[in-house]
């Protein structure tokens, strides 16, 4: 038998970064199916050895409802759905092209610059503001117009049919490309219900990544 420290501390993980964002959720429920099986081979061997598994812990946002109806499954990992972003929009819902279960909690708040010309916008959400890694971050409530990252401090804003005017000092609120990435850039969350900020949080581990 194997050593009881050891065998408390068999649990297996299986975290598939990759199948998060799988487009289409049968492919994407094919893809999470085929390694949590694999999960489960080595879980039985672990059993077959003499451990005890107390534990399963495997997915995340993207999977979590595929994952927590699979027999031996005993926690999953979603983190990203506390704040979503565009790109989780993208890769389909269960009954929907766009992935909703979840809304958006993170936005960026930028500031229009400088109006160069009729179509176009500039402001000062840049890449040092909003990753732009996993897709582009998308404007909120401000309709035909599309973002393009202009450099480290600037994001150009293209006016093609725009639901409303943009002048100088006006404010654009995007919701971020990647959550993971884009609140690494940031020092502070400023938390706000219906207009009002009524937290204000620090975001201790900006920067690091141990």
């Amino acid at each position: 038998m194997p050593d009881k420290t050891l065998e408390d501390r068999a649990k297996p993980f299986n975290y598939a970064g990759m199948n998060m964002h799988v487009v289409g959720f049968a492919n994407r429920r094919a893809a999470s199916l085929l390694a949590l099986e694999r999960t489960a081979v080595v879980r039985r061997a672990l059993e077959k050895a003499g451990f005890h598994i107390g534990l399963q812990s495997v997915g995340g946002t993207g999977t979590y409802n595929i994952d927590a109806d699979v027999e031996g499954v005993t926690e999953i990992q979603p983190g990203s759905y506390l704040f979503m972003d565009a790109h989780y929009h993208s890769i389909g819902g269960l009954d929907s092209e766009v992935f909703s279960d979840f809304g958006n909690s993170l936005t960026v708040l930028t500031t229009v610059i400088s109006h160069p010309s009729a179509g176009r916008a500039i402001t000062d959400g840049g890449n040092k503001a909003l990753s732009t890694d996993e897709g582009l971050p998308e404007p909120k409530d401000l309709k035909g117009v599309s973002y393009h990252p202009g450099g480290d401090e600037y994001g150009i804003i293209v006016l093609e049919h725009p639901n409303r005017r943009l002048d100088v000092g006006d404010k654009v609120e995007f919701i971020v490309g990647h959550c993971d990435t884009t609140v690494n850039l940031h020092n502070t969350f400023w938390g706000v219900r219906r207009g009002i900020v009524e937290n204000v949080w620090a975001i201790e581990g900006r920067g690091r990544t141990d």
